[in-house]
């Protein structure tokens, strides 16, 4: 939808996507970011799905120690953002940890 959008000239080619507490809520806004707190970040360009170079993993305030090459692009990795799926896949070390932090 947001591809569709941009191209007719509707919105601008961006999207905020913010999670809120366990119980809910959050923001999804297309074409503007609605809160001047919201970080931003490109998406990957040439990919076919909302590809984001991701760097970092942050749990209640806390980042967790990764190593760097985790989030690496590749073949079959890297970070996609899909608001339409209720699952996460993670690397079996990123689950660990993120697990442990909560």
């Amino acid at each position: 939808m947001l591809s569709q959008l941009t191209t007719a000239g509707k919105v601008k080619k961006i999207f905020a996507h913010c999670l809120d507490t366990i119980k809910g809520g959050g923001i999804f806004s297309i074409g503007d970011v609605v809160q001047p707190k919201v970080k931003t970040t490109p998406l990957v360009a040439d990919k076919p799905h909302y590809n984001v170079n991701l760097k970092t993993i942050d749990v209640g305030g806390t980042t967790l120690q990764l190593p760097a090459h985790i989030f690496e692009p590749g073949e079959k990795k890297g970070t996609i953002i899909d608001s339409g799926t209720t699952l996460t896949y993670l690397p079996e070390l990123v689950f660990k940890e993120v697990m442990l932090a909560v």
